[in-house]
């Protein structure tokens, strides 16, 4: 498998994988669920979305730069749009706020003759000049040269074993990635109270340590585990940053006292 289908393929979202989808450019199935405020903005919404779909099929990064914000920009490019083709089904609206929507529709994507078609929500934002696509979480996942179009969703497991060090007051704080999604070691961090005891040798011995230096991993996948020195009374989060805009989230934060 080539190294770009790989990519392709990594990171996950906590979505169902759905049938094969149509596109449509029609308005039908867009509702009020989950607490949406009446007909509101629901037209720009979807239009917004469309923009960036028809953006990805006519191999137009102006267009899918113009319509995406935050997470989901900056995947795209001259050199990879081409690979691509979107396909979408109908549109429901499952949550509107001020500012705010998240809309949902089965997306199928085809990268290098490859389809593929997954449960997708849309998350998109009131900007100053209209609507912008921030966030689309794809349940298999949605990376792009590299760049992930929706901040990871990760479930971390940990323990603890104060007797792990010869260091009175410090122990090996464990964590594993239980979720089915790979994330890149390279925009993961570890932050806290993290030390370097004698008699352990944990993978993280310094607070903000980013993950593949540390390690020499590139990826953090499901079953796999992640040592970190700590003191007793630990208070230990993880980060992951997008690199070309530095959008950070949480994946996990863990202490004892």
């Amino acid at each position: 498998m080539p190294h770009s289908r790989r990519r392709f393929l990594s990171t996950a979202a906590s979505l169902s994988i759905a049938g094969i989808a149509g596109c449509s450019s029609a308005t039908e199935g867009l509702s009020d669920a989950a607490g949406a405020v009446g007909s509101q903005g629901i037209e720009e919404q979807k239009a917004v979305i469309d923009r960036f779909i028809a953006g990805v099929n006519e191999n137009d990064v102006d267009a899918v730069d113009a319509a995406t914000t935050g997470w989901a920009a900056g995947g795209f490019t001259g050199e990879n749009i081409d690979e691509y083709t979107l396909e979408r089904g109908d549109l429901s609206r499952t949550n509107s706020e001020d500012g705010r929507a998240t809309l949902k529709a089965d997306l199928t994507i085809t990268h290098d003759g490859e389809s593929r078609t997954d449960r997708t929500s849309f998350v998109v934002v009131d900007l100053v000049d209209g609507w912008g696509v921030d966030q689309i979480l794809v349940s298999g996942g949605f990376v792009v040269g590299g760049t992930t179009l929706a901040p990871p969703m990760a479930s971390i497991a940990s323990s603890y074993d104060r007797n792990a060090t010869s260091n009175e007051g410090t122990g090996v704080l464990t964590l594993t990635h239980e979720s089915e999604g790979t994330l890149p070691t390279n925009e993961m961090s570890v932050h806290g109270t993290i030390t370097d005891p004698d008699g352990a040798g944990p993978d993280i011995t310094t607070d903000g340590a980013v993950v593949r230096d540390a390690t020499g991993r590139s990826r953090f996948s499901s079953g796999d585990t992640l040592t970190i020195g700590v003191e007793h009374e630990y208070d230990v989060s993880v980060h992951y940053t997008k690199e070309n805009t530095g959008d950070t989230v949480f994946l996990g934060e863990f202490s004892h006292s």
